[in-house]
């Protein structure tokens, strides 16, 4: 009797383990058709002597995962590609939640985007974001829906 009861638990511990390990590869490898399904973003134009001369965006991405950021972005602006550098990169602890939630890092990407991209976005019909995190051998990049890109339009 005690056996199957030894068992049963080890077989629930074994499955718990196998789903829980799913759901992180799964959320960690996630896909997404735009940049907002996969993270947070935010997007605002910076006027010096009201005229927009450059933008900043932020990054907000959680991960099962303490590998970091790269702290390189890359947009792809119809098919032109720019290459910027991070003005500053984060990562954090999730305080909030569940306690597979708070095993979370919060991974923040900061660009300040200058005047010249700032042009090519004004003008733009389609934009693409990719960053990577440390352990990646490949940009993740993602195009920004219709709505974020007319945001992003209207903010500049």
């Amino acid at each position: 009797m005690t056996k199957n009861i030894v068992r049963v638990m080890v077989g629930i511990v074994f499955i718990s383990i196998v789903a829980i390990s799913f759901q992180i590869y799964s959320f960690n490898n996630r896909q997404a058709d735009n940049l907002s399904s996969y993270c947070n973003i935010d997007f605002i134009g910076l006027k010096q002597d009201g005229v927009v001369k450059a933008a900043f965006l932020e990054i907000v991405d959680f991960r099962y995962s303490g590998a970091k950021l790269s702290p390189q972005l890359e947009l792809i602006i119809d098919n032109g590609e720019v290459s910027c550098l991070a003005q500053s990169i984060s990562q954090s602890n999730n305080d909030q939640g569940s306690l597979l939630e708070q095993r979370k890092a919060k991974n923040i990407l900061k660009v300040v985007l200058d005047e010249a991209v700032v042009k090519q976005i004004k003008s733009a019909t389609m934009v693409k974001v990719g960053f990577k995190y440390e352990d990646d051998t490949n940009f993740r990049v993602f195009p920004l829906s219709q709505v974020d890109l007319n945001y992003w339009k209207n903010q500049l």
